[in-house]
């Protein structure tokens, strides 16, 4: 059964989400994790019932319980994984509100996300490369909002520290997130055309590939000794058969055939015939 499709159709997202700030931490985590299970199997046919309560998911990307703030990348991760095709619905799930609340996420020197796990930023960088890859307006959202000036500390830690003090401080970078920096780097730049060596490249390939291959003999005469060669058939014209030697051990008669000349071998036999003959 798709129970995700039924919740979907029984508006349960709003439902959840209406009252949420009025419970506890531990009933709101519970609540942002079924949100964030049903947001990976939504369909085209049921994304609006999300949409009405996008706004509601992205201000939690800004909550102060980290495990919050956790599932709420989540369910948008899993939102963009499923529409990252879908120009129109990604610039729906991805608005201006929602980038700034991601770029604050990974923003250097935010006390209050300082502690998420590496996880969470992966998963911002990853929504983000997404919306940027399909959506020219999300694109010019995030270089609206400074997200150069975001990544720049993050590249080179020296900008981002005012003193010693506050670089020592700093926590060393994996290379997992460095990689992850400049893959959505990658997605910021605008795609290099198809030159035209490319395109003349593969017209050369795709001729040069009906070309039907001719063997060439081992050994090839000049034209001179060709010429040469049907001056002499034409001057002394032979018969078909007058460039075979009977007396040769290759000579063989034609079938059916009557051989008018005999093999050496065959004549000397006869004349030991007839040798004993005359005896």
């Amino acid at each position: 059964v798709d129970y995700a499709s039924y919740l979907l159709e029984c508006n349960v997202i709003s439902a959840v989400l209406a009252y949420v700030d009025f419970f506890s931490s531990n009933i709101q985590r519970d609540a942002f994790q079924i949100v964030a299970n049903i947001c990976a199997k939504v369909s085209l046919s049921h994304i609006n019932s999300v949409i009405d309560s996008i706004q509601t998911i992205a201000n939690f990307l800004s909550s102060p319980d980290l495990k919050i703030l956790e599932l709420a990348c989540i369910a948008f991760e899993n939102l963009t994984k499923t529409f990252q095709n879908d120009c129109v619905v990604m610039e729906k799930i991805l608005t201006t509100n929602s980038i700034q609340s991601m770029i604050l996420i990974i923003r250097p020197g935010n006390n209050e996300t300082e502690n998420l796990s590496p996880q969470v930023h992966s998963r911002v960088f990853s929504i983000l490369s997404l919306g940027v890859k399909i959506s020219p307006t999300i694109l010019k959202s995030c270089m609206e909002l400074s997200i150069i000036d975001v990544l720049s500390p993050i590249l080179c830690e020296d900008l981002a520290a005012q003193n010693e003090q506050e670089k020592l401080k700093m926590k060393p970078k994996s290379a997992g997130y460095i990689h992850d920096v400049l893959k959505f780097l990658g997605q910021l730049l605008p795609h290099l055309p198809e030159t035209s060596s490319t395109s003349a490249s593969s017209t050369s390939t795709s001729t040069t590939a009906t070309v039907p291959h001719i063997s060439l003999p081992v050994s090839v005469e000049s034209t001179d000794d060709i010429n040469s060669h049907n001056e002499n058939q034409k001057l002394s014209p032979r018969s078909p058969n007058s460039n075979i030697n009977p007396e040769s051990s290759d000579y063989l008669p034609r079938p059916g055939a009557t051989n008018t000349r005999n093999h050496p071998s065959q004549k000397s036999s006869n004349q030991s015939n007839n040798n004993n003959n005359n005896n």
